[in-house]
């Protein structure tokens, strides 16, 4: 069970190595025969001013960029997904950049000069990525002895990935650059006039106070309501830019979990007793734990009262070689053995030098320096003023003491030598941060301690029960090919129906679902209310049907019918009262006996501007602000149809502030716009250029 275990942690590792073997076999086959993968059509990953992009444009750049990561990593040979994403996402967003931007950079002549690069990248005006990449991590200045450094190395025929890494940071400040340019091109175009500026302060300085009764939309009924279909219609052909919409897609699934069955527990329950001999006879628990167990051998020393409560008692009332258990604990079968009982102090008091190490050649000069810094203090210098002046920590203005720490606060071998060591003790010690020279200064008072080996079986679906739970998903999908059918077997089968709505191509989470790519893919590739095949997801199966399709554009009226004869419903409410109360208001002198006729309650408002978000007893309601402030005083005004109801009002006062000056209005007015202007700028070339999207 644990080699089964360990065998589907490294699941992707494996499929990525079948996937590889297949392709190769695959491309082999098509090259021999002369043929392409892809028809020009396939391989068109996007298309912008009906320029074509391809997926291969994409592939190796992504892949550079990848290799460029992996290569930053220190060893490491992989990324994990949520970094492969971001690498995916960031070259997406360039290429669809340059091509959206390329047309008006060649008409304007925008670009950027070997000089102009080089002053960017190697001179006194470094660009940004320039400064950050190479700042003194100490100091947060620039260190320009590390780009020399850089560039002289990058010289060796070997250092490929170097210069890989250089001609991409050139592209990327190439890019962001001449993006810049052209930005700020526009935003010089973007002012205000000084009448906008009058205008700003004259309305700024504007307040109204004013009162008003509101005959609400649901104070009737919608079935008092008749309307045609021309009416919808009419309002639709209108109004139709506001159900402008980008793709998107609805569906409804049903997963099927893959659950242990009581055969697996049973195998599980098996396979540790099977291994509880063994486990006993060992003199080597950490061996046999690390080869034997789904779980590593814990090296902590623990204290009485910090293991769970049955295992405590077992561990401080024990001898070293006692077994406990078998037990299950959270889905595993577990058997425990007390492996090691320490005296040792809760916690320990030390002093360190810590000198930095990044290349070979500083681990071999922090080593000397730190043998040299070790022989002195043995021959009676300072530990605290050598700290002070060698140490590159945080402690080194306190002479490099680290005060009291407890087991584990520190890196395992600081933590493994500290708590082995005696008082006063020295030590070498090499960790992530860099070599240590260490001083135990001091020990906390010794108590027990134990170690705990424990062997831990989990109990995870074996090959049996994936097979059945697939079968039982698969029989869902294949009598089921119809939506009808779909919402029927679920009811039957007494399934829990979920949704997913409003799913876009980049979407990147469904609700219970880990990467949900694959069936994002086929919702854009289905037919309506088509039902899916089985999806594996690991630790369940899905079955889905597409029950909603939005394509990028003017949605049809079919689609938003609901909505249009929302609003066609409001404005024909809004007619008939408008009608009502302009009888009122023929009829009667004052806001009260109006209010009194349609019985409504006169509301105040106060201190309301231009700049007001809503008003108090109506809400957020823009036109009857505007109205408000355009009016005479004490004067009733014609109905006004607004958000939430229809209002009448009378304006009690209006006052107008001397504050400000128009010159101040004019900057803020400017800075606003520009401060727009790039990302709206941006926005507007892409609708313009027709973007289309075939990831």
């Amino acid at each position: 069970m644990a080699t089964l275990e360990k065998i589907r942690k490294k699941g992707p590792l494996v499929a990525v190595i079948i996937g590889i073997a297949l392709v190769s076999f695959i491309l082999g086959d098509f090259l021999s025969s002369g043929k392409s993968m892809f028809t020009d059509s396939q391989n068109e990953m996007a298309k912008v001013f009906d320029k074509s992009i391809s997926y291969n444009d994409y592939f190796e750049q992504t892949e550079r960029l990848r290799q460029i990561y992996i290569n930053n990593q220190g060893g490491k040979t992989t990324i994990d997904a949520e970094t492969e994403e971001s690498i995916r996402k960031q070259i997406w967003d360039e290429i669809i950049k340059s091509a959206v931007m390329e047309q008006s950079y060649n008409e304007l002549g925008l670009g950027i000069h070997p000089e102009e690069l080089f002053e960017l990248t190697q001179g006194q005006n470094l660009h940004p990525i320039v400064q950050q990449i190479f700042q003194n991590k100490e100091t947060g200045q620039v260190d320009r002895a590390q780009i020399i450094n850089f560039l002289k190395n990058m010289d060796n025929e070997e250092a490929i990935d170097s210069k890989n890494y250089w001609l991409f940071l050139e592209e990327q400040i190439v890019t962001s650059q001449v993006f810049s340019k052209y930005m700020n091109l526009v935003k010089k175009g973007m002012y205000a006039t000084s009448y906008e500026g009058k205008t700003a302060l004259e309305e700024k300085n504007l307040e109204a106070n004013f009162d008003f009764i509101v005959q609400k939309y649901n104070a009737i009924s919608d079935s008092a309501i008749s309307f045609s279909e021309q009416d919808v219609q009419s309002y639709y052909d209108i109004h139709n830019k506001k159900y402008e919409q980008e793709a998107s897609r609805d569906i409804a699934y049903v997963t099927f979990d893959v659950i242990a069955s009581e055969m697996d527990d049973k195998n599980a329950r098996e396979a540790l007793n099977k291994l509880i001999p063994e486990f006993k006879a060992s003199d080597n628990d950490m061996q046999f734990v690390n080869l034997s167990s789904d779980e590593p051998y814990d090296e902590t020393n623990y204290k009485q009262g910090i293991l769970p409560e049955m295992l405590d008692t077992f561990a401080f009332s024990s001898e070293i070689g006692d077994m406990y258990g078998p037990y299950k604990e959270n889905n595993s079968y577990k058997i425990a053995k007390l492996s090691a009982i320490n005296y040792l102090p809760d916690s320990l008091k030390a002093s360190h030098i810590l000198i930095k190490v990044e290349t070979q050649e500083d681990y071999n000069t922090a080593h000397a320096l730190i043998d040299s810094l070790k022989l002195l203090i043995e021959n009676g210098a300072d530990f605290s003023e050598l700290a002070k002046k060698h140490s590159v920590d945080g402690s080194a203005p306190n002479g490099g003491d680290l005060g009291w720490f407890k087991e584990k606060q520190m890196v395992k071998p600081f933590n493994d030598w500290c708590f082995e060591a005696k008082v006063g003790d020295l030590g070498i010690v090499d960790s992530q941060f860099g070599v240590h020279l260490i001083k135990l200064t001091d020990r906390g008072k010794e108590v027990k301690k134990v170690q705990v080996g424990i062997v831990e079986i989990k109990v995870i679906a074996g090959t049996k029960t994936y097979r059945d739970i697939y079968a039982k998903a698969n029989t869902f999908a294949g009598q089921n090919r119809t939506l009808e059918s779909f919402e029927s077997a679920i009811v039957s089968e007494n399934l829990t129906k979920r949704l997913a709505p409003n799913l876009n191509k980049a979407e990147k989470k469904i609700a219970g679902l880990d990467r949900p790519d694959i069936l994002i893919n086929w919702a854009y590739r289905a037919n309506l209310n088509e039902v899916s095949t089985v999806f594996d997801f690991s630790d369940k199966f899905v079955v889905a049907v597409l029950t909603g399709v939005r394509e990028k554009g003017i949605a049809p009226l079919e689609q938003v019918r609901q909505q249009v004869e929302a609003e066609v419903i409001k404005n024909k409410k809004a007619d008939k009262i408008i009608a009502m109360l302009n009888a009122e208001i023929s009829e009667n002198k004052t806001l009260e006996q109006i209010a009194s006729k349609i019985e409504a309650k006169v509301e105040k408002a106060e201190s309301i501007n231009f700049s007001s978000f809503q008003v108090p007893g109506a809400g957020i309601e823009p036109e009857l602000i505007a109205a408000v402030l355009n009016s005479e005083e004490n004067k009733i005004s014609t109905p006004v149809k607004g958000t939430n109801g229809v209002y009448v009002y009378m304006v009690t006062s209006l006052n107008k502030k001397e504050e400000g000056d128009y010159l101040t209005e004019e900057k803020r007015l400017t800075a606003s716009a520009q401060s727009r202007a790039e990302y709206q700028t941006y926005e507007a070339m892409k609708k313009l250029a027709n973007i289309v999207d075939n990831r």
